[in-house]
């Protein structure tokens, strides 16, 4: 099995390296480790990886323009904020560059091997029985396994996140999904945090379909959310 390619942007060289060692020793994978901002989007854009790791704190650029960065160059790559900065308002800044999650300092190696474990599996090439999940309501066709919604001509290409928040959705079309289920389900924690990243995708997701006539995402209010199908 080849290792998996990560890229590691951490301004702190002895963390940087710390962090390489440790991860190389636990798990298949090559690290890279950049620690300026806009050096970090230059070798992303000449090398392939599997997955990034972004401090926020950054020479020349911060962490959340290298996300931005990241996510237009390739849509789907899993992105994990590993920063000291631990304010709600830079957690949902995260969120809204493209993160797909966002683990603060200090914090156990284990853990984020666990997260990277997660993110990993949900963008790995998927079973036959996986392979065929798509859904199609009228005008929109969400391809699961290639995390793409079309809408009418526009397609979206969306992250591992959104894929995850929207399957739950789809699977559940027509029929209320609480708040803490959703939660639950893609975040594995129903927090108050999570909560305010869900909005995030939410808006997102509602962003994307708002050209569907027949799909509506409605919010019950205190109670959770509704994907309607309405008839033509």
């Amino acid at each position: 099995m080849e290792p998996i390619k990560i890229l590691l942007v951490e301004d702190d060289p002895n963390l940087g390296m710390t962090m390489k060692e440790v991860l190389e020793m636990k798990e298949p994978c090559a690290v890279t480790v950049v620690a300026d901002g806009t050096l970090a989007v230059k070798v992303f854009d000449e090398q392939s990886f599997d997955l990034c790791i972004l401090d926020i704190m950054l020479p020349s650029q911060d962490g959340f323009a290298v996300a931005r960065s990241l996510r237009a160059a390739v849509p789907g790559i899993p992105i994990i904020f590993a920063t000291a900065r631990d304010d709600i308002r830079d957690k949902k800044k995260a969120y809204e560059a493209g993160a797909d999650d966002y683990i603060a300092k200090p914090f156990s190696i284990d853990e984020l091997i666990m997260r990277m474990r997660a993110l990993l599996k949900r963008v790995q090439p998927a079973t036959e029985e996986q392979s065929a999940q798509t859904f199609k309501m009228d005008g929109v066709t969400f391809d699961v396994r290639a995390q793409m919604l079309s809408v009418g001509p526009k397609e979206f290409q969306l992250t591992a996140r959104e894929t995850e928040v929207f399957q739950v959705l789809c699977d559940n079309l027509n029929t209320v999904v609480t708040r803490e289920d959703l939660l639950l389900k893609v975040w594995r924690d129903d927090s108050y945090f999570n909560g305010r990243s869900l909005d995030v995708y939410l808006a997102r997701l509602r962003k994307y379909i708002r050209h569907a006539p027949a799909l509506k995402l409605k919010t019950i209010y205190g109670t959770g959310f509704k994907l309607i199908s309405l008839p033509n």
